[in-house]
């Protein structure tokens, strides 16, 4: 066997991923277009759905920061069948302070290694994490202009996602 295959199907599989998300995202910016108010809510959720399997995600969602910033609530939240969903009606800032610190700043929380990928101030991500079986966390904080209005999520508890 080429030693290179093994790198050779990871680059193709990137490669893939990539389009996929890219299409994703075309088609998710065409059909938003055209959804009326009241229908909103369910375009999310419907499109939420169709990132899941893209990124590779168990759970995850949109959440918003409360007016006042200081809580982080799923507004859309996503299971895969079987996940856990206990964290769906938490406060999100206060079980993981330092990642909704770093989403506050505009700052995208990219962790393929948990626990041993958080830094050592992310003291309540270690506990939480391990009680979840959390496997990688992907969060990127949605901004409208320099506004930080909450984030996009996906975890992984199958498995890791490098």
């Amino acid at each position: 066997m080429d030693p290179s295959e093994p790198s050779r199907h990871h680059e193709s599989r990137a490669h893939n991923d990539g389009l996929r998300f890219e299409t994703f995202l075309s088609n998710l910016a065409a059909r938003l277009l055209h959804v009326l108010p009241e229908e909103l809510d369910a375009a999310i959720e419907a499109s939420l759905t169709e990132l899941a399997p893209i990124l590779g995600g168990d759970r995850g969602g949109i959440a918003q920061f409360s007016e006042e910033g200081r809580c982080l609530f799923f507004t859309h939240p996503y299971a895969a069948p079987g996940a856990d969903r206990r964290l769906f009606n938490s406060d999100l800032a206060a079980a993981h302070p330092w990642w909704a610190a770093e989403l506050r700043a505009g700052r995208p929380v990219i962790v393929p290694r948990v626990p041993e990928g958080l830094p050592e101030e992310a003291v309540a991500e270690w506990a939480h994490a391990a009680a979840l079986g959390l496997k990688s966390h992907l969060a990127l904080p949605l901004k409208v202009g320099d506004e930080v209005l909450g984030a996009l999520g996906v975890d992984h508890v199958a498995a890791y996602r490098d």
